[in-house]
């Protein structure tokens, strides 16, 4: 089994190495033959006959080998001895019968050369073919070390020198050995004479005794010429690399990846037929028309992936052969693991797939920008009118942003004819069926993928056995089906099978388990069994604990830091090194052999990491190794591994049970800076080590070295995006108690809006936090203060010129300003607040209608139909339609969650109109009715049928100037330019009396807005006063000159918009109230709308982007 295991590494070597693959070291000893662990049947039957007249010699081979009718076809099983210990006489004998058994055969043609040389070949020859003779990629990274030994024949017989040669059980010189090792030598040396590294030694009686000069010479300089062999494999293939590198590298290598996926999952599918041929009938209806996403859910394990797989595979079938298809298996590298990763990668391959021009750089710094793209990418696609467009992204439960949000921004709820989107998740209570459903609200959309027949269940099964050359007995089979009564989900099969195909013929199994959480257990209890506990506790805590998984070198540098393995894995025998202490990596192979399937590989930061593949697996992990101080214990000794703490020579105490005395021991575990050069950032690091150092409670050091490190951050930054860094800082802020912590991710939150428009580089990170932060730098010393001094120093020695802020010049976290909004192109002219959705909605002076989640402060949609300047929008109906005015006499009404448009109207006015224009927009949801005022003109629309009720027709020398609807009243009351109140019937439209506002001169009114609970309007005019209307009675209420009011929902809080540069105030209007002036954006201010009672305000100007403040600031 060794020998299996190390000629398996041979190619895994091959497949990944840049640099040496294969390294052997030829001596002057050929090795023993091992015994082959398994013998087919025609072989067996050949060499078996070759002893029937040595009945000892058959009833050995009798008794060893074992016929295992489950193989396909059928092979004779070598069976162990039962003992730990060397190999003794009996495989010595067993060696030499099988040998000259194949002799014999081979003599008489009843076997192949080939089948003859696998009981006369070495370990060393076995290991020579497989990774340098045989070898598809020849003399790339190999390198064969030659010893020779001078004068070695005419001293072969003498005692010190039959140590260095290969001896028979009797002590004689093994002359078919050597003759063999001389074979050996010879062909490495004619076929492959550019890997030989050949050293000559003279013949001395203590040769191999480090102490003589001449081996230390030759031990010396074996070293060295090492080491520049494999950097001169290294840099020569990344010469290669480099020569070859192609500009979308990344991308092409993460469609192998989901590719390759793919084809796994394919391989064994069945079933499903009738659920496939409604999909494609669904699919081909909508391909002509607008329509919605797809999405199949169903339990874990179900099979959605299988079937998001064998969909991607049969497109082409269902709506064309130039039909384009994109899959994503979501989590299963790290570009399809987070939002805008996943997006970038989306829109880069569907350009890439159509013809058009890459997205540019700018574009892809901020998700809500990347969203937008791809949205403009489904339509540009569309309207080409030929290519159907397929986008399958399967699993958004393990999109990172998915878990525990309300809804997904990004994701487009409308697809356009050639497109579709399908997407599929888990149901139950850790799935993300509840999210999607509040994204994507069409019953229609959803497909249950339900549990797999018995006799389907049995297929699978059968075609796993099959793929793996694999059969049962009856008796296993029937044992197999008693254990999965009716079950239909293919992870429990699949655990089933990877168990059952361990069965040989003569293995009499225990029964299955019946779930696969018991299924799960059984895994482990057997890997434990094999393995060992600890070990497997171990390793498996440690991939399960990791944030993004492990790469395998990685790990084994953690596993060597874990003192309580190591005292287990010597607990028997002794360290071979005095110097260093490292896991032997064969016990990770072994372990890692019979994971199997369990472990999944992803592709990250130029590695390949591990993580476990089934989330069943990971729970069980959870429960079975990571409870109590286990957790804390794994997150400590990764912390250790990924800080550094231990690298480039640091050495740790450890006590072994076979040694004395504590021994401090150099782990040459891989070091870990920030930088690995000016422009390659460790990005394993920066992503685990905030995660481990706060699982793990070392907070005052994730305080000094992550989140008060200016190196840190800057690094984070620029290597990651801003995002990335304000995940972190959201990761640990709940659990790190310090008011510090906020105010810094609060100043990156400010910073934003900067580092997206003038890229992320470290001058301008490092002038915005230092210019933002000065303010707290005194009170707030021990991380805000440190964070100050640090980016004062490295301004002191940057040397670029560069804005170096003597004092704190921008808006300081802890203010009023909470965040600038990012994703409109043009000036924002209107604003309305959607309090139980949390969605802001804006429009704009080039038409569009922007819609933003305020929670994850991105954009969710961007509403296209007017061809004006938007000014006016209201949000209706619990805050999920929303209705828009725009200078092209357009009134549309959309749907906020699905960002669709549900109707449009014309409101008969003239595009030519010099008439000053005043839009005002009011819902009276009770009687449904939708009235809009333009001018000196009232329109009311049913807001079912888009019919118009009424239009009230005003004076077009004296034109309104603010209109006010009182439901409770039945009243609709309107205020034009010369002071003129007019109360209106707001069912009918009659006229029900006029009033002019005594109190006024010269000044006319600017604005309104009803207080529903009181029955009162609150109307401001040019000269500053502000007036309360109540049965025509007006009271003055303040000296600025107001542009629009907003109410708070509970009307507590009346909001007054002032044209000069930045001032607000809030009057109390049941008592008139004090006002607080605010002064904070420069630029006449064209809206202001509060986000939440008494909490929060947004604002936004025609010159700037919408502002979140806080209202009791």
């Amino acid at each position: 089994m060794t020998t299996e295991i190390c000629l398996e590494e041979l190619d895994r070597c091959r497949k990944t190495s840049i640099g040496p693959a294969f390294v052997a070291l030829v001596g002057d000893q050929y090795g023993p033959c091992p015994v082959p662990s398994v013998i087919e049947e025609k072989e067996w039957e050949a060499l078996r006959a070759q002893l029937t007249t040595r009945p000892r010699d058959l009833e050995l081979v009798a008794r060893r080998f074992r016929r295992d009718e489950n193989s396909v076809p059928p092979t004779y099983v070598l069976q162990a001895t039962g003992g730990r210990e060397a190999p003794g006489p009996e495989e010595a004998t067993l060696t030499s019968v099988l040998r000259s058994g194949a002799q014999e055969a081979w003599r008489r043609g009843l076997i192949s050369q080939e089948q003859w040389h696998r009981h006369h070949r070495s370990v060393i020859e076995w290991e020579m073919e497989r990774g340098l003779l045989g070898s598809a990629a020849g003399e790339q990274g190999a390198t064969v070390f030659l010893r020779e030994i001078q004068d070695l024949n005419k001293h072969i017989l003498e005692d010190g020198t039959l140590k260095m040669v290969d001896r028979l059980a009797d002590g004689c010189l093994d002359t078919d050995a050597q003759n063999l090792l001389r074979d050996l030598k010879g062909r490495i040396t004619d076929t492959h004479p550019g890997v030989l590294k050949t050293h000559r030694l003279p013949w001395s009686r203590d040769l191999v005794n480090p102490k003589n000069k001449a081996h230390a010479h030759y031990l010396r300089e074996l070293g060295e010429q090492f080491v520049a062999r494999a950097d001169h494999q290294v840099l020569e293939h990344l010469r290669e690399l480099q020569l070859a590198r192609q500009d979308l590298a990344w991308l092409y290598q993460e469609i192998r990846h989901h590719l390759w996926q793919s084809a796994e999952a394919t391989g064994t599918f069945c079933g499903r037929r009738e659920l496939l041929a409604q999909l494609g009938q669904r699919l081909r209806r909508d391909d002509r028309q607008p329509h919605g996403p797809v999405v199949l859910f169903g339990p874990p394990g179900v099979g959605k992936s299988a079937l998001m797989c064998k969909l991607a595979e049969q497109m082409p079938g269902l709506l064309g052969h130039k039909t384009v298809t994109v899959l994503r298996l979501l989590g299963t590298s790290q570009m399809s693991s987070d939002a805008r990763s996943l997006l970038k990668s989306l829109c880069f391959q569907v350009c890439l797939a159509f013809g058009l021009p890459p997205p540019p750089p700018q574009v892809l710094e901020a998700q809500a920008r990347v969203a937008q793209l791809l949205r403009g990418l489904l339509h540009t696609v569309s309207r080409r009118n030929f290519e159907s467009l397929v986008l399958l992204l399967d699993s958004v439960d393990d999109l990172d942003s998915v878990r525990g949000s309300r809804r997904i921004p990004w994701l487009p709820l409308r697809c356009p004819p050639k497109v579709h989107l399908i997407l599929s998740a888990c149901s139950g209570q850790r799935g993300a069926l509840d999210t999607v459903r509040r994204t994507v609200s069409d019953p229609e959309a959803y497909w249950e993928v339900r549990p797999l027949s018995g006799n389907q269940g049995q297929e699978m099964i059968q075609l796993l056995l099959v793929a793996a050359r694999r059969t049962l007995s009856p008796t296993q089979r029937d044992l197999l089906w008693a254990s999965l009564p009716d079950c239909g989900h293919p992870g429990r099969l699949r655990l089933a099978f990877e168990e059952a195909r361990k069965w040989a013929s003569f293995t009499v199994p225990a029964p299955l388990a019946s779930t696969a959480e018991e299924a799960t257990h059984q895994l482990c209890a057997r890997l434990e069994q094999t393995h060992g506990q600890l070990l497997v506790a171990h390793v498996l805590g440690y991939i399960v604990s990791s944030r993004h998984g492990l790469s395998e070198a990685e790990l084994k540098d953690v596993l060597s830091l874990d003192d309580e393995v190591l005292q287990v894995v010597y607990r028997d025998w002794t360290p071979p090194s005095k110097e260093l202490l490292r896991f032997p990596p064969l016990l990770w192979v072994r372990l890692r052999r019979d994971l199997g399937h369990c472990l999944a590989r992803r592709p990250a930061d130029g590695l390949t990491l591990l993580a476990i593949a089934h989330r069943q697996l990971a729970e069980v992990v959870w429960v079975r190794y990571l409870s109590g101080p286990e957790k804390a214990k794994r997150h400590r000794v990764l912390a250790d591994f990924f800080s550094g703490a231990w690298s480039q020579g640091t050495k740790k105490l450890i006590s072994l049970p076979l040694v004395g005395k504590p021994l401090n021991l150099d782990r040459k575990v891989a070091p870990q800076p920030l930088w690995f050069s000016d422009t390659v950032a460790n990005q394993r690091k920066l992503k685990e080590l905030p995660h481990h150092l706060l699982h793990s409670g070392r907070l005052e050091e994730l305080k000094q070295e992550v989140l008060g490190s200016m190196s840190w951050i800057c690094c984070r930054g620029i290597s990651g995006g801003i995002e990335s860094l304000l995940d972190d800082f959201d990761m640990c802020a709940p659990h790190v108690d310090s008011p510090e912590v906020g105010l810094v991710r609060e100043a990156l939150q400010l910073c934003r809006p900067a580092l997206e428009l003038r890229g992320l580089d470290g001058s301008v990170l490092y002038t915005e936090l230092l210019a933002r932060l000065h303010f707290f730098a005194a009170s707030h010393p021990a991380l805000v203060g440190q964070l100050c001094q640090q980016a004062q120093s490295w301004f002191r020695v940057c040397p670029h010129p560069v804005l170096v802020p003597l004092a704190g010049f921008l808006q300081p976290p802890g203010g009023p300003l909470r965040a600038a909004l990012t994703g409109c192109h043009k000036g924002i002219t209107a604003m309305a607040w959607s309090l139980e959705e949390k969605l802001l909605v804006v429009g704009t002076q080039d038409g569009l209608v922007a819609v933003w989640d305020m929670e994850e402060q991105q954009v969710v949609h961007i509403l296209t139909g007017h061809t004006g300047e938007v000014r006016c929008v209201k949000v209706f109906a619990e805050g999920i339609l929303a209705i828009s005015a725009s200078k092209d006499h357009t009134l549309r009404v959309w749907n906020l969650l699905s960002g669709q448009e549900k109707f449009s109207i014309w409101d008969g006015g003239s595009k030519n109109s010099t008439e000053p224009q005043i839009w005002n927009l009011h819902v009276d949801e009770t009687n449904k009715i939708m009235y809009s005022t333009s001018g000196s003109k009232i329109n009311a629309w049913n807001l079912e049928t888009a019919e118009l009720v009424f239009r009230i027709l005003g004076d077009g020398a004296d034109p309104w100037v603010s209109t006010a609807v009182l439901p409770s009243q039945t009243r609709l009351l309107t205020v034009s330019r010369g002071g003129e109140v007019t109360l209106w019937n707001s069912a009918t439209g009659s006229l029900q009396g006029k009033h002019r506002l005594s109190s006024i001169k010269e000044e006319a009114p600017t604005c309104a807005v009803s207080v529903q609970t009181q029955g009162k309007v609150v109307t401001g005019f040019s000269d500053g006063s502000v007036s309360l209307v109540s049965h025509f009675a007006a009271h003055d209420a303040g000296t600025c000159s107001p542009q629009e009011y907003q109410d708070t929902p509970e009307e507590a809080l009346v909001g007054i918009l002032f044209d000069r540069p930045a001032a607000e105030c809030y009057p109390r209007v049941p008592h008139g109230g004090q006002m607080l002036p605010w002064t904070f954006m420069y630029g006449p201010t064209c809206s202001a709308r509060p986000q939440a009672p008494l909490l929060r305000l947004l604002t936004a100007s025609q010159h700037h982007r919408p502002r979140s403040q806080a209202a009791n600031a």
